[in-house]
């Protein structure tokens, strides 16, 4: 124990000389230790980027797919395959959902999941007095809907299920659409608007939720009633079609809640036993999947481009840590000569070397600093986690020991007589 406490004074005092003479030899080479330090500077750069994009994009379409609901069940026409072909000639002529089978779903899953028959098209316009705003999205929904997705009333009030019932022509509109009509969107509240040609009565303004990747946010979108849409369009058509979003209750699991609809879906639409299913039941959770295959590619993409940078930066630390050695020969024959250990002069032109590569670390996340200002006066914002911090420096550590290890050990193996003469 007693014998312990002095190795561990002397390491430290090692370490304290050899960062001192590393800061010494660097601040005296200025403008070396800036070029061994620019591949390091730039392969972190890269690689902290594209981590830092791929994490604020992953981060963005969990967001917009939470916003939806991730634990939802969309019966559709449509299947979501993601990758090779998609057979779209085997699911053209299916049947869209019906208001009918929505009702009878409902009625089935009644103690499991929450039900809405829901659609999404483009009107031409809204337009109030001189005001016009073009092409908003319209969602067309039956009651529940607010169970199925959340979102907050700024002002006025949503459906009532006598609203739902009759077809009312009430409309619930976005924060976007609200202040494109009016001046003040509270004032939007009771007012007439015209719906491509169509009147419809404001009754409710959502607060305002911003933008986001997959523009699942409502600020640009006026919500009507399901009963009221299909007075005005030909559901069905042009690709307008209705899907019924099921909702598993608490406690109700995906796998079970997705076995009941198809099961009930094949007992409504009466298909018999062995024949294909003619609709599709899709998981919103797939599209966060896909999602997350595509950013683990992006992140071996971005890992591989910037270790090629590293690759060179690290034979740049590497070279000139030789020239470094070979200056200092003499100085390494006199240290050696009062008695540095061999230990000494290994870890002194080490430190050295991750001093180096720690450095071209700080530049590089300065300059991913730099371009994520970049990236929010754009209007897209990018976040540099500890993580990827982290990251940054552990590979700086590693290539400061791997470009100065062969550097230092040649300079630990010096004859110290050999070395005083090459003076």
């Amino acid at each position: 124990m007693n014998r312990r406490k002095p190795s561990v004074l002397l390491t430290l005092q090692i370490l304290m000389e050899s960062m001192r003479g590393a800061f010494q030899a660097i601040a005296a080479n200025k403008l070396r230790s800036f070029l061994s330090t620019l591949g390091i500077s730039i392969g972190i750069f890269c690689i902290i980027l594209v981590f830092s994009l791929v994490d604020s994009l992953q981060r963005n379409i969990h967001s917009s797919i939470d916003a939806l609901g991730s634990n939802m069940v969309l019966v559709q026409k449509w299947p979501l395959i993601f990758g090779g072909d998609y057979p779209w000639w085997k699911f053209v002529n299916r049947p869209v959902a019906k208001y009918s089978e929505y009702e009878k779903l409902s009625a089935a899953l009644k103690d499991q999941a929450t039900c809405c028959l829901m659609l999404n098209y483009n009107a031409d316009n809204f337009k109030y007095a001189d005001n016009i705003v073009s092409n908003p999205g319209i969602i067309a929904c039956t009651s529940n809907y607010e169970k199925i997705r959340g979102f907050e009333i700024a002002s006025g009030r949503f459906f009532s299920e006598l609203d739902f019932y009759t077809g009312s022509n009430a409309v619930v509109i976005g924060n976007d659409i609200a202040e494109g009509l009016f001046s003040k969107p509270e004032d939007a509240l009771g007012k007439v608007i015209k719906m491509g040609g169509r009147k419809v009565t404001v009754i409710g303004i959502l607060k305002k939720e911003g933008t986001n990747l997959l523009q699942t946010s409502l600020d640009g979108s006026a919500i009507l009633t399901y009963n009221y849409i299909k007075t005005v369009i030909a559901v069905g058509h042009n690709f307008i079609e209705p899907s019924i979003y099921v909702k598993p209750l608490e406690k109700v699991s995906m796998d079970f809640i997705m076995d009941e609809v198809r099961k009930n879906m094949r007992a409504i639409r009466k298909i018999s036993p062995g024949l294909e299913d003619n609709f599709a039941v899709n998981e919103l959770s797939m599209i966060t999947t896909a999602f997350d295959s595509l950013f683990s590619i992006l992140w071996i993409v971005g890992a591989i481009v910037g270790l090629f940078s590293i690759i060179v930066g690290c034979f740049g630390v590497a070279n000139i840590m030789f020239v470094s050695v070979k200056e200092r020969t003499s100085l390494i024959g006199i240290q050696k000569a009062l008695g540095a250990k061999n230990n000494f002069i290994l870890i002194q032109f080490l430190v050295e070397a991750v001093l180096l590569c720690i450095m071209g670390a700080f530049v590089g996340l300065l300059l991913v600093v730099m371009a994520i200002g970049i990236a929010k006066l754009i209007g897209f914002e990018l976040v540099l986690s500890l993580f990827n911090i982290g990251i940054a420096f552990i590979i700086s550590f590693t290539i400061g020991i791997l470009a100065g290890i062969i550097p230092a050990f040649a300079a630990s193996r010096l004859d110290p007589v050999e070395a005083i003469r090459s003076k």
